[in-house]
């Protein structure tokens, strides 16, 4: 939900034409993570298996190489869209117009990479039938929204993307810790 307050918010303070490469380049971004999500879920009924059976070196070793697998599918993922988005800006397309500029675009694109390589850290703590990211996940999104909401009245679109990779910097480390803690547990 938080994700989907960015073009609203550029709608409200720099118009339809800037919501909408906003949105455009959001959405394209939020796919390729999309997929990653799908992968991630699709190892979830492997990881209670694992957890069943108290299987955790097998466990550990599945979570460390899917981890790694997910990081580097998103960074090509994301350097093939900032690839397209740069050509398309460097050869002066008219479709560039049509999205953020690559250095925006890139900095929304480190915010989701953070994000989402998080994915399998959480699939591992819910996958023992508990729920203990409630807290990081509500203060993460009050921030995002309270964030989007200050950088796009008072600043830019830029500093939204700041914004929102900054709360990201701080989520990843705080999930790291949650899922170290409970992996210990």
């Amino acid at each position: 939900l938080v994700f989907n307050l960015f073009s609203p918010v550029a709608f409200k303070y720099y118009g339809p034409a800037e919501a909408g490469r906003l949105g455009l380049t959001l959405a394209l971004i939020s796919s390729i993570g999309s997929v990653m999500v799908t992968w991630v879920d699709a190892k979830v009924p492997t990881f209670c298996r694992l957890i069943a059976e108290e299987n955790y070196a097998d466990l550990d070793r599945l979570v460390q190489r899917l981890f790694y697998t997910v990081a580097a599918l998103l960074a090509a993922g994301y350097a093939a869209l900032l690839a397209l988005i740069g050509g398309l800006a460097l050869f002066q397309s008219p479709y560039a117009e049509r999205f953020l500029t690559p250095r925006v675009a890139l900095l929304f694109c480190l915010a989701n990479w953070l994000m989402f390589s998080g994915l399998v850290f959480s699939a591992y703590l819910r996958a023992h039938k508990t729920e203990p990211l409630m807290v990081l996940s509500v203060c993460s999104a009050v921030l995002i929204g309270a964030l989007s909401f200050v950088c796009g009245k008072y600043l830019s679109v830029t500093a939204m993307a700041v914004g929102y990779m900054a709360v990201n910097l701080m989520v990843l480390p705080w999930l790291l810790h949650i899922w170290q803690v409970k992996r210990r547990q």
